[in-house]
């Protein structure tokens, strides 16, 4: 069991960066759009489009061409009957506009008549043989909307958009061109197409817009992808330079340890029946590292046999002694040189745990905690002796008096929450 106190900034980074991600990923369609006011804003020439060019009988009359409203009559008289008009950005038709990094057009169009179906059409430039007509002879890309849909404001994702095969035919356009293509656009337009309905067909287009993100879902993945494994190569090299970086410096502190710890070891007072530093010589060696400022990279670990008095109740107290002794093994076997563990006094113990960072501390606490649990005691006359740890880290120039309350409350709230546990307050 193990309580968290501290938040690092490298994990206050990765919540928000976390965080940003699933929006983006969430609320990808809801990001402001970039947009590109094709008409009326770039309307250089209109441009019709009527069957009466073959034969047919169909015509345009333009009610207000400034405004393009227009009406078309569609009639038969030829096999194919069909009218509109198209929109270019110069005249004659040369400019080109580049919509590929855009994902729909907005259409607002005001539309009268006995349609089904409406056809908007981009005219994409293309270099056929014998070119003289540059928009009639431009790819064809279209979709088919309709005509009630146009009873308000129609998104057409160019993704929808097919090259017509009348173009592909007359052209005589190879396999590998005919994929639509928005990249030289010299023209919009509307028109009635085959089949529909003949009569009177009244229109007024307001505006063309294109419309699209700023970058496409792929480019949003693969920047997330990237991002985050930067982000955690970054993170792990910080944190391996940061971790050899304090071991170089502190290398010569830990060999210093080591040889403090053994000269205590040999020299300080002992508890006579455990054999290992009392409350005095633990005192010494922790007046000694607060005076070197050496302190602060150990973890303070307090504690207490459970029950420990029904054992003297129930075995008598050379069995208790024993068992005293016995945990006091685990203790120094546990430990590596340069930690250092003191009988506090009757059934507490006391372990200072050199650590740098703060990941190694409950491991360490549960796996002496583990140990006593599955030891039996006195040649297999006890079993089930059991600990209870509070723990803490000792701030840098600390009191170790201050450290100790705080890890005793850990071990009275790990008592009060059951025993045979580990509590952690850094």
């Amino acid at each position: 069991m193990k309580i968290f106190t501290k938040i690092t900034l490298l994990q206050l980074i990765k919540a928000v960066a976390f965080i940003v991600t699933l929006v983006l990923l969430l609320f990808y369609e809801n990001l402001p759009k970039r947009t590109m006011a094709l008409h009326p804003e770039l309307t250089k020439n209109v441009h019709e489009s009527v069957d009466n060019i073959i034969g047919g009988n169909s015509e345009i009359i333009w009610i207000d061409k400034t405004q393009l409203n227009w009406v078309c009559h569609l009639r038969a008289g030829t096999l194919y009957p069909y009218c509109g008009i198209s929109v270019s950005w110069s005249k004659p038709a040369a400019k080109q506009l580049d919509l590929s990094s855009y994902g729909a057009l907005e259409v607002k169009l005001d539309y009268k008549g006995p349609a089904s179906f409406l056809r908007v059409f981009l005219r994409n430039y293309y270099p056929v043989p014998g070119m003289t007509d540059i928009v009639g002879k431009a790819k064809f890309n279209s979709f088919s909307t309709l005509a009630t849909d146009y009873s308000k404001t129609v998104i057409l994702p160019f993704s929808d958009l097919r090259v017509a095969d009348w173009w592909i035919e007359n052209n005589k356009i190879p396999p590998k061109e005919i994929k639509t293509d928005i990249s030289k656009v010299i023209a919009i337009g509307i028109d009635i197409p085959f089949p529909n309905k003949l009569g009177r067909h009244n229109f007024q287009l307001k505006s063309i817009t294109a419309t699209g993100n700023y970058f496409s879902k792929e480019t949003l993945y693969f920047s997330i992808i990237l991002f985050w494994a930067v982000f955690l190569i970054s993170e792990n090299l910080i944190r391996q330079t940061k971790l050899l970086s304090m071991i170089k410096v502190s290398d010569a502190q830990i060999k210093e340890f080591r040889t403090i710890s053994e000269i205590y070891r040999e020299k300080a007072e002992n508890d006579q029946l455990t054999d290992i530093l009392n409350r005095e010589g633990l005192n010494r060696i922790v007046d000694d590292l607060y005076a070197k400022k050496s302190l602060h990279n150990y973890a303070l670990l307090v504690i207490d046999l459970d029950f420990f008095k029904t054992i003297n109740d129930d075995y008598g107290h050379a069995v208790g002694d024993s068992v005293l002794q016995e945990v006091s093994k685990i203790f120094k076997a546990c430990i590596r040189s340069y930690d250092i563990v003191a009988r506090w006094g009757g059934e507490e113990f006391i372990v200072l745990f050199h650590c740098i960072g703060s990941e190694s501390i409950e491991p360490f606490a549960e796996k002496v905690r583990q140990t006593i649990e599955s030891t039996s005691f006195v040649a297999g006359t006890i079993q089930n002796v059991t600990v209870t740890i509070g723990v803490t880290k000792i701030a840098r120039s600390e009191l170790f008096e201050n450290a100790f309350i705080r890890a005793d409350r850990a071990l009275y709230q790990a008592k009060e929450t059951g025993r045979n546990k580990t509590i952690i307050n850094l």
